[in-house]
């Protein structure tokens, strides 16, 4: 994560360009999970440790898009700098 957050710093444009690229997507849900799993072990990661992916992950997750899929998943307003277990309005997560 070390090395991914220089290159963000370094070459921007090859995770968001305008729009997201499919790597700056990748990358915060990858990190999302590092957030969450193993449930009830996942407090060796701070993405504030990585400031380029928080930032990138703050981009990404205020697009309008994104934040339907929080909204319709349960995932809160924060779902990648921030992540919480979903809570959907209707069924279950699990």
């Amino acid at each position: 994560l070390d090395l991914l957050n220089h290159a963000l710093a370094m070459s921007p444009r090859l995770f968001i360009a305008g729009q997201p690229s499919v790597l700056g997507i990748y990358l915060v849900t990858l990190c999302r999970w590092l957030q969450l799993y193993p449930e009830g072990e996942a407090d060796w990661f701070h993405l504030s440790a990585y400031p380029e992916i928080l930032t990138l992950a703050r981009q990404i997750e205020i697009r309008p898009s994104i934040m339907r899929a929080a909204m319709a998943e349960g995932l809160g307003d924060t779902p990648l700098s921030a992540a919480t277990l979903a809570q959907p309005p209707e069924g279950s997560a699990t």
